[in-house]
This record gives C-alpha cells, structure tokens and sequence, in this order.
C-alpha cells in the first residue's frame, strides 16, 4: 500500500488578493477610515461623524478633514445616509414628493387636496391654495408648476434641501391688474397654531413646538434690466408702498414668502397680504 501525503502550496498573488483592502468611500471610525484612506490612495468619509451639515474625511496623507455647509448635503433614509435628491417623485398617495430630503414635504397632484403638507415629529401643517381645486402640475426637477391658478397666474412651489419655496408668477401686465392678486390668503390647516410677530414674521407652532416660521412676504421684478443684466428684489418698504394692482401692472411679476422651520426647514406659506 502506497500512502500519499497532499501539501498545499500558498499562491502568492492569491494571497496577495486576499490581503487587499476593499477600496469603499466610508469607514465606521476615524482609525478605519485613515488605514482605507491610506492603502486604497483615495479620500474615505468617517461615517460616525456625519450629520446633515458636516462630515469627516480621512485623506491618503493622513490628514483628517473637516467638511460643513449651512444647507444640510444628506439625509438619513432607511438607516444609512444618503446625498440630498431633490427630483420629485410620485407617490402611491398621487403627491409628489424630493426622493431625498431634510423635511418630510409632498406637493399635491391636482384637486381638492392641500398644496403643501408638512410633518414634523408627528405633528402635521398644510397649506392649501385659497381659489378651490389645484389643476394637475407640470412637473420639472424640484418644482411643480400649476398653471393658471388665476388668469395668466401660474403657481409654483419647489423643493429645497430643506423644505420648500412656492411663488406666484404673474405671466403679463394684464394678469397682474387683477384685483383678486391685491389680496391672497393661504389656508393653514393640521395642527399648529400661527401668530404674528411685530416685525412681520409668522411662527407655527404646537404648544411651545415650533412646527414652522416665516419670514415677511417678498416680491420681485422678474424682468432682466438689460442695463443691470440682473433683477433684483425690492425692500420691504417698497415692497408695502407698491403692492398694488397698479404698480404689479407694470413693475412686479411674482410674489413669495418664506418659512423657517426648526433643524433647517425651509418652507413657504404665506398666511396674509403678500
């Protein structure tokens, strides 16, 4: 009988392979994230310090650097952090929602239903168009655009990183000598209270939450000044001597308000006289 004993001999390149690190872009601590940095000759984010505003990022040199921005550049979506998308999406509900955002916001898909809806921490703030039904929206990227909420007036709200912006555009000089456009009151519904401060700003809030707050109303030119090549919007004093019919028929095109809400929400919703 004849024994035969089998030894393995390791293949260099094999183990070579094995040994590699796998080249990924985020590393749980600041050690794994400066040993990948290093061995893979690329930068690697250190996931534990990331928040929607900042993050750290382990370079190949061995340094470690720190990143922040004042409008929030990610999200947590389904447990992991995601870059902000703010590409509207339709919904199972028919809204259309920013596939990745800091705020909780749907637009409406047309009809009876509200024009915004903003949730925060279980509480719920919408915000409805006061002439009736919306038509269905156009929709292009962030924005949704309703048209002809009043004759030559087409309505649009766009998604933020953080919340949302909605404005009036006045299409003509005719449009804009409606009388129905000297006075617009927004619907505020859910369950925030709203109050006036004396310097113009709006707060919602639910007891002693803020759920939003806004910033006075703003109007513009949206004309480009060949001579300026730029708009440029007006002062606040302007902005209350000249809204009128009158002076909209020849100067101004569209109106916005804006709100703040807590954690860098950024919202609109104007509840008075623009």
């Amino acid at each position: 009988m004849t024994a035969v004993t089998a030894v393995a001999v390791p293949d260099p390149g094999r183990a070579a392979a094995a040994a590699a690190p796998v080249c990924v872009g985020v590393a749980g601590s600041d050690a794994e994230a400066l040993a990948l940095a290093a061995s893979c000759g690329q930068p690697v984010v250190v996931d534990s310090s990331r928040t929607e505003l900042t993050q750290v990022t382990a370079q190949p040199d061995g340094r470690l650097r720190f990143e922040a921005s004042v409008v929030p550049q990610r999200t947590r979506k389904a447990g992991t952090w995601t870059d902000v998308d703010l590409g509207l999406a339709r919904a199972e509900d028919g809204t259309w929602r920013p596939s990745a955002a800091v705020a909780d916001v749907a637009f409406s898909g047309g009809g009876a239903a509200p024009l915004v809806t903003l949730r925060r921490d279980g509480k719920t703030m919408t915000l409805s168009w006061p002439g009736g039904a919306l038509p269905t929206p156009s929709v292009s990227g962030d924005s949704a655009t309703y048209p002809e909420v009043l004759a030559g007036v087409d309505l649009v709200v766009r998604a933020t990183a953080t919340g949302f912006t909605h404005a009036l555009v006045i299409k003509s000089a005719a449009a804009a000598a409606n009388p129905a456009l000297r006075e617009i009151r927004f619907g505020l519904g859910g369950d925030p209270q709203v109050s006036l401060g004396p310097d113009g700003r709006l707060q919602a809030a639910v007891g002693r939450s803020v759920i939003a707050s806004s910033e006075p109303a703003v109007m513009w030119d949206s004309r480009v000044d060949p001579g300026a090549g730029k708009s440029a919007p007006l002062r606040a004093s302007e902005q209350r001597s000249a809204s009128t019919a009158e002076a909209a028929a020849t100067r101004r095109r569209s109106r916005r308000s804006r709100w703040s809400c807590p954690v860098g929400i950024w919202c609109c919703a104007p509840t008075r006289s623009c």
